[in-house]
């Protein structure tokens, strides 16, 4: 994901292979890591149906588990998944915003860090970028800032810069649909400038897009 891009076909037919060798092995606890894995490029292939379908299984696999951090990871991926359906008319707002809400409710802070460095990502600050998006999407534009500076405040927390650059995209994306355009500028440069700064090209090419 981090050489060639997370749509790549490398990373299918990686995730593919330990899904096979997770089948061989029988009850393993890396069958979770692979689905979430598998579940991530199918949606950032645009293969929302197939990925989907293996979030579903993924969530029932975290509740099988009873673990939190699963279940959170889990509402995390589905609730992404849902949200770009919604935004391809496919109106699954609600359910994503279902998953959001009982992500959210699970969310320890002291546990995302560690989540952020093994995934990339802090599922906790993803729940509420997405809930963002899709309270919006459904008519309550002050709930959706309102959490973006939760998502925001949470990101500062962990210092984790990979974080923080994702809610900078999301609060432009926001405020630009909002066309609150001095905030939208606002955002946008912060993300080009915090972008920059951390060497991250696709979000640094995104402020630049923001910007035009």
């Amino acid at each position: 994901m981090a050489t060639l891009g997370m749509g790549a076909p490398e990373v299918e037919q990686t995730y593919a292979r330990a899904r096979a060798l997770c089948s061989h092995v029988g009850e393993t606890p890396q069958l979770f890591p692979t689905l979430l894995g598998l579940c991530r490029f199918y949606r950032n292939h645009g293969a929302l149906s197939t990925a989907r379908e293996l979030g579903e299984q993924l969530y029932r696999l975290a509740q099988r588990a009873a673990a939190p951090t699963q279940l959170l990871e889990a509402h995390d991926v589905l609730a992404g998944i849902l949200t770009f359906l919604g935004l391809t008319f496919l109106g699954a707002y609600p359910a994503a915003r279902m998953h959001c809400e009982r992500g959210i409710a699970l969310t320890d802070p002291a546990a995302q860090r560690a989540l952020a460095l093994r995934h990339g990502k802090a599922p906790g600050v993803m729940c509420l970028l997405h809930v963002a998006l899709t309270l919006w999407c459904l008519g309550y534009p002050t709930q959706a800032v309102r959490r973006i500076e939760e998502a925001r405040a949470l990101a500062q927390a962990l210092a984790h810069p990979y974080s923080q650059v994702l809610v900078q995209h999301f609060a432009t994306w926001l405020h630009h649909r909002r066309r609150d355009i001095p905030a939208f500028q606002a955002q946008a440069e912060a993300l080009l400038t915090l972008a920059t700064a951390q060497e991250f090209p696709l979000w640094a090419a995104f402020g630049s897009y923001w910007q035009g």
